[in-house]
């Protein structure tokens, strides 16, 4: 599924173990970790706001880092992130 692969490149944490290596290929960095996306019955509705029916059972995405003014340390602001798709969109 290419938006699972879009969204691991986008995603690091450092706090995920090590993925074993597909066979003959090279082992992912050991900061990658993977991030769910779950089915949309109905799409949701584009508005800014987390009140569809999808968004209550996406599992949260919350182990991010920050790049400026300290790679790799902790986020000044809590952040949440939700992923979904249908047939047509990549939901975020």
């Amino acid at each position: 599924m290419p938006f699972a692969v879009g969204l691991a490149l986008l995603l690091q944490a450092t706090t995920a173990p090590p993925a074993q290596p597909a066979a003959g290929g090279p082992a992912p960095p050991a900061t990658a970790t993977t991030a769910s996306a779950v089915r949309a019955v109905r799409p949701p509705v584009i508005d800014g706001r987390d009140d569809d029916a999808v968004w209550r059972t996406a599992p949260a995405i919350t182990q991010f880092q920050e790049f400026q003014p300290h790679e790799g340390g902790p986020p000044r602001f809590r952040t949440e992130v939700k992923v979904a798709y249908d047939d047509h969109n990549l939901y975020v």
